[in-house]
């Protein structure tokens, strides 16, 4: 499915990603990311992949909650980015540019929570000329653990999931 942005939702994770990055750029820096443009643009992605999706969830006729736009200070949340009902949803995203130089691919932490729950995730790629998201899922997590694969870049403390392995 694809979802279009509105320039008001483009506005809003704008803000969001370099309020973000303002105040949690040294949690980023500890784990290797110290590219400041390069956090707002991921957190920006990020949250244009939430928005997509739960625009999506209801469009679908389904009570999903918002995308969190809170800015937390000390630590990196690890809750599910939206749900519905009792449902955890992680949203995973990347841009076509990303996909279309290195292959649909969407890396997760090893020790994300999201390996040990009921929860489910959806996969987007972003098209940063259109500000169109192509969305795939939802897929259970206990289905997607054992289709996780080192990433191709040899990040030890991620995992990734693979567009070819979904088929």
């Amino acid at each position: 499915m694809h979802i279009q942005l509105t320039q008001e939702d483009l506005d809003r994770c704008h803000r969001f990603s370099e309020d973000v990055t303002a105040t949690t750029h040294h949690i980023y820096a500890k784990r290797g990311q110290d590219d400041p443009l390069k956090v707002i643009n991921d957190a920006f992605v990020g949250k244009c992949g939430e928005i997509a999706v739960a625009k999506m969830l209801l469009v679908s006729g389904l009570d999903c909650s918002d995308p969190d736009f809170a800015i937390y200070t000390d630590t990196k949340g690890w809750a599910p980015d939206l749900r519905v009902g009792q449902l955890g949803i992680s949203v995973k995203t990347i841009t076509a540019t990303s996909a279309s130089r290195f292959g649909k691919s969407w890396c997760f932490q090893n020790t994300d929570a999201f390996w040990q729950s009921n929860d489910a995730a959806f996969f987007v790629v972003y098209g940063e000329i259109s500000n169109r998201c192509e969305i795939y899922g939802p897929y259970k997590a206990q289905d997607l653990a054992v289709l996780r694969k080192p990433t191709r870049l040899g990040f030890a403390s991620k995992c990734a999931i693979y567009f070819e392995d979904l088929r």
